[in-house]
């Protein structure tokens, strides 16, 4: 399946203080013309294969500022130029805020998936999840994430972890449970694009050893906590965890290659058509030497042109040199693949370099963790199990 990840604006009704979206206050919006050269070039050319699905991410600011017709005219485009039927999945990330009955019955007529961001109970949400006003967004949220579930619409959480959440795994795993979401997934507060600091650290290098302690005790009592709950609410980094080691045991030599480091497999779609590849969070960032990462524009290039752009192959040959960089340094190269390679641009200016904070974080003490959990229960966790045996 092909991920395309369409941002229609950068515009946000509300100003989250971690958030990395640059221009977050531009009203400006994808328009029509733009919408119309995404779609005719995506399922007119060969980057789509005859049989191939592809899944529309509507992200960036507030997907649903642009309004309900916006997307009716989406849909009607796509219908007029998916002459091969590709099957279409199309994803929602949202605050939620403008949620209401016209958007849930769209919703479930189309058939859409709907991620929910929420940073867990009142008293975290509000820390950072702020309108323009400053006051915090979390009773209104929760009214929306109400009307979809009166709606029969399911949501996962996203959640962002502040160096504040670390201190609270039971309140937070008792939030998402008791309020039945089906599952969650965690970032981590990141130096990235637009957010210039982190109450976790401002690069990988100068984390301090109390936050490392902190997350992999967070870890440690969620997981435990979480267990008798497992069947009830999925936790996307445990998953994640479980079926690329589920994968390792099976086969050996079983690499994992994210598709954020995949070339092409992701592609963002900036609101003027501007396009990019790898990491969502490229779109947008400042760079020289990447051209602003931008590979291409649906106004003047074709799927097919942006694949041998000079603007490409000079982010291709730095991200390769990266995952040469993770994997000749770090143990859990073939769990990870080298993923984050965004954070390590916004955090050293250096695409090439092997760790960022939230590989540190999500990636190496998570897995220590989980590692440990599993031996302590399985002895040696799986006979000849070894996260580095292909090398």
């Amino acid at each position: 399946m092909k991920l395309i990840v369409v941002q229609p604006t950068s515009f946000c009704n509300i100003n989250c203080s971690y958030c990395y979206v640059p221009n977050r206050s531009d009203k400006t919006r994808m328009s029509k013309d733009t919408l119309e050269n995404l779609f005719s070039g995506l399922f007119g050319s060969a980057f789509l294969e005859e049989n191939e699905s592809v899944e529309f991410l509507w992200h960036s600011g507030e997907p649903l500022v642009v309004g309900l017709p916006f997307y009716r005219e989406v849909f009607e485009l796509i219908e007029k130029y998916n002459k091969n039927k590709n099957i279409v999945v199309h994803s929602f990330q949202t605050n939620g805020l403008l949620l209401n009955e016209d958007w849930c019955n769209f919703f479930r007529t189309k058939k859409v998936n709907v991620g929910f961001s929420i940073d867990g109970p009142e008293f975290l949400h509000d820390i950072n999840r702020v309108g323009w006003n400053g006051k915090g967004t979390h009773r209104e949220v929760m009214e929306k994430y109400c009307l979809l579930r009166s709606n029969g619409i399911s949501s996962g959480a996203l959640c962002v972890l502040t160096r504040e959440h670390l201190r609270y795994p039971k309140e937070i795993l008792n939030f998402f449970v008791e309020n039945r979401f089906p599952s969650v997934g965690f970032n981590v507060e990141e130096i990235e694009n637009a957010n210039t600091n982190s109450s976790l650290g401002i690069r990988v290098d100068l984390i301090h050893s109390d936050v490392i302690t902190e997350f992999r005790e967070f870890v440690s009592e969620f997981y435990d906590l979480w267990l008798p709950y497992s069947g009830i609410i999925d936790v996307r980094e445990f998953q994640d965890f479980f079926n690329v080691s589920h994968k390792k045991i099976l086969d050996p030599l079983y690499r994992r290659t994210p598709d954020e480091v995949q070339d092409f497999g992701i592609v963002t779609v900036q609101k003027d058509g501007s396009l990019s590849t790898y990491s969502p969070e490229f779109a947008g960032a400042k760079s020289d030497k990447y051209s602003d990462f931008v590979i291409g524009n649906v106004h003047r290039d074709t799927f097919s042109d942006i694949s041998s752009s000079k603007q490409f192959l000079t982010i291709k040959n730095d991200m390769d040199k990266h995952k040469e960089n993770c994997e000749n340094s770090c143990q859990y190269f073939d769990l990870c693949g080298g993923s984050y390679a965004s954070n390590v641009f916004f955090e050293t200016s250096d695409l090439t370099r092997p760790e960022s904070t939230a590989c540190r974080l999500l990636r190496k003490t998570l897995y220590d963790v989980l590692l440990e959990k599993l031996a302590s229960t399985q002895g040696n966790i799986e006979s000849g199990f070894s996260i580095k045996s292909s090398h």
